[in-house]
């Protein structure tokens, strides 16, 4: 897996750490790579409904 450095804005750390806090995810890595990943689910789903039409 490679790393990758990104800036934040305070709003999106500060959510990003209410998640940890909040028990839902384990660290901050874990809550960027599911936003990830829900991004690219739904974008593969958007990419079929285009093709469907």
């Amino acid at each position: 897996m490679s790393t990758l450095s990104i800036s934040l804005t305070p709003q999106l750390e500060a959510f990003i750490d209410s998640m940890v806090e909040s028990g839902r995810f384990e660290n901050r890595v874990a809550v960027v790579l599911h936003a990830l990943k829900k991004m690219y689910e739904h974008e593969l789903i958007e990419n079929v409904k285009k093709s469907t039409n």
